[in-house]
């Protein structure tokens, strides 16, 4: 996670449905497949990427096409608080004009 904050690269995770892990009958390894997620969750928000859960196998191929069109089609903005300013948290606003686009952000605090 620190690798992906430091250098800025988004992950993109295809995962199982919550109701997929639910269908596992230790309960051990459900409450693993259940931390994991959380994991996979943290990880992608914090380096700005996402976690996708496809609903059946068909799902999949269209999913990585996402994924490629938003990496194909993404940029980044930073922000460098001025030396004199105070070690507060600075508010940023973006938005688009266009309406179809996404705006994503990376959790991470340098």
């Amino acid at each position: 996670m620190k690798a992906s904050k430091e250098e800025r690269i988004p992950i993109y995770i295809i995962a199982l449905l919550e109701e997929d892990i639910d269908k596992v009958q230790l309960p051990q390894t459900r409450e693993y497949l259940i931390e994991v997620r959380k994991f996979m969750l943290q990880l992608t928000e914090a380096s700005g990427g996402q976690i996708l859960f496809p609903k059946n196998l068909e799902d999949v191929a269209g999913m990585y096409e996402q994924i490629g069109r938003a990496l194909g089609t993404s940029c980044s903005i930073g922000y460098i608080p001025a030396a004199t300013s105070s070690r507060h948290r600075h508010r940023i606003e973006v938005k688009t004009r266009n309406g179809g686009l996404r705006i994503t952000q990376s959790r991470s605090e340098y």
